[in-house]
Formats: structure tokens, C-alpha cells, sequence
């Protein structure tokens, strides 16, 4: 994974309103179906990963863990992020490809 690009397109995708942030803005995505992928810092606590997890397999919304709770906060303008909703299926699959590289 190259993680500049990836923080890059983060940016990019929270400049363009394209990224809900914080538990709460990201349980709203969900429950408005407009939540298209949801990220998770890699530093976060198993149980935080367990129980995003299993929303994000009910709801079929694919989940991918990256950057750390520090940086994943940073690069979209806030102080620190354990979870983000991409609500754009533009900028899922360029993250998606930057991931799987």
C-alpha cells in the first residue's frame, strides 16, 4: 500500500465532503444507507474492530484497516479518528485500489 496516496485521496475525498468522521457522523451514514466503505485505524482497540466488523457485514459494507488513529485523523483536518465512512462509490474503489496494491 502506498500510504502517501493514500493519505492524499483521504484529503481529497474529506475536501469534497466525501468522508463522515467519528462514531456518530459514521452511524448516521449507515442508517441513511449512504455509507459505501468504512475505514478503521489500525491502532484501534480488537473489541472497536470486532463491533465495527460485524455492522459492516450486516450492513454489507465492505471495511478496510489503515494508517493509525493519529494519522487517519490528520489527513482529514480532525484531531484523531478510530472510524470514517466514505460516502462516494468514486473514492471507494480508488482507496480500494491504492490498498490492494
Amino acid at each position: 500500500m502506498e500510504e502517501t496516496k493514500l493519505e492524499n485521496l483521504l484529503g481529497i475525498a474529506q475536501k469534497a465532503g466525501k468522508i463522515s468522521s467519528g462514531t456518530f457522523a459514521v452511524n448516521q451514514a449507515i442508517n441513511k444507507n449512504k455509507a459505501k466503505m468504512l475505514l478503521i485505524a489500525g491502532d484501534a482497540f480488537e473489541k472497536t474492530k470486532n463491533e465495527w466488523q460485524r455492522v459492516a457485514d450486516s450492513k454489507k459494507i465492505p471495511i478496510e484497516t489503515i494508517l493509525n488513529k493519529e494519522k487517519l485523523g490528520k489527513v482529514i483536518g480532525k484531531e484523531y479518528r478510530v472510524i470514517a465512512a466514505v460516502v462516494d462509490e468514486g473514492f471507494c474503489k480508488a482507496i480500494s485500489d491504492i490498498i490492494n496494491k
